[in-house]
């Protein structure tokens, strides 16, 4: 599902970051009671589950698990929210895999690719021969391999680049996960950790899920290398997440400047007239 103007194509993922702004606003507001997130939750899923594919139920439900678990919910009602999801999902997924033969075929493939190696096997056992052939330098004989700047751009990288050029990859967007990690850790407002966080378990999950589905610990996806693979929609959706990052980092000062302190000689207006001027300073001189 998607929509094309002109020689761009948007799909689904486009929805991740209205995802994690709708929790951070939902999660900094302590008056929310904990039933208002079940239904909100519960209402975004079952449409999720009707209309997009099973990728998107995927990372709504660990972007939104995520985000709750920073919440200012107690621990009692967050193990018990998770323990509901979990056999709520089990059940759902079983339902659907039972319902449908693709899945089933693609899980079967995932366990024993040999017997599927004309259909949903053949990509794993692809990727399995080119884990094999590729050293620290790469592969010198090339193998066609569908979905190579996209969805499987970390194995293009294996083949071409070897070990090697996958290790330098996986170092750098680790790193900036462990930035954007600190990040989350430093951030003191609310809505604002609530939007690091958000773009922290997105970019992590992914990441780890990609490095995994290459040594072949779980199953295909069509989850793209953030800023690596050639997908428009992941590149926008990775710029717009890192633009709330930046945002956040940008406005930091600000936010410490905030806090009006609790003694009586310091007038609140007087604090806020202060931080408007310096802001209005500091634009100027940018």
């Amino acid at each position: 599902i998607g929509l094309q103007i002109g020689p761009l194509v948007i799909t689904e993922g486009i929805f991740i970051p209205l995802f994690i702004v709708a929790w951070g606003i939902l999660f900094s507001n302590k008056k929310r009671p904990l039933y208002v997130f079940v239904y909100y939750f519960m209402l975004a899923l079952t449409v999720i589950m009707y209309s997009l594919s099973i990728k998107m139920v995927i990372l709504f439900t660990v972007i939104s698990f995520c985000q709750f678990f920073f919440s200012y919910y107690s621990k009692r009602e967050k193990w018990l929210v998770f323990a509901g999801a979990i056999i709520l999902f089990t059940l759902w997924f079983t339902q659907v895999a039972m319902k449908s033969e693709n899945i089933m075929l693609r899980f079967k493939a995932f366990i024993n690719p040999e017997a599927y190696a004309d259909t949903a096997g053949y990509i794993i056992l692809l990727i399995q021969n080119i884990r094999q052939a590729a050293g620290w330098s790469g592969n010198a004989q090339l193998v066609e391999l569908p979905s190579s700047y996209t969805d499987f751009a970390l194995v293009s990288i294996l083949q071409g680049l070897g070990y090697g050029g996958v290790l330098v990859v996986v170092i750098v967007l680790f790193s900036l996960l462990v930035k954007l990690m600190w990040n989350s850790w430093m951030t003191k407002q609310r809505f604002a950790k609530q939007l690091v966080v958000g773009t922290s378990m997105y970019y992590g999950f992914v990441l780890l899920y990609i490095v995994a589905m290459l040594f072949g610990f779980v199953p295909l996806s069509g989850l793209g290398v953030p800023f690596v693979s050639y997908d428009f929609t992941d590149l926008l959706v990775c710029a717009i997440l890192i633009g709330f990052v930046l945002s956040v980092y940008r406005r930091k000062s600000l936010a410490e400047r905030m806090q009006i302190p609790k003694g009586p000689q310091q007038d609140a207006v007087d604090v806020l007239l202060t931080v408007v001027r310096e802001e209005k300073e500091l634009l100027g001189e940018t």
